[in-house]
């Protein structure tokens, strides 16, 4: 994390609420995608909260500079 602008995290059905959280702790901006050009589609940006599982979902994460 200490070397990457943006991380891709591909089809984590478990635990992305934990996985969005560390990546929001370690300065990077969190946008969740799930189910994309599908039926069921959902885009969550920098939610704090628990995001729902599901097998085709995605974390896109970029570092924010100040």
């Amino acid at each position: 994390m200490d070397f990457a602008d943006t991380i891709i995290v591909l089809k984590g059905s478990t635990d992305m609420s934990s996985i969005a959280a560390l990546l929001r702790d370690h300065g990077y901006s969190v946008t969740y995608a799930r189910r994309c050009y599908m039926d069921g589609e959902l885009i969550i940006k920098e939610s704090s909260g628990e995001l729902p599982r599901d097998y085709f979902s995605l974390i896109i994460a970029r570092r924010i500079y100040k």
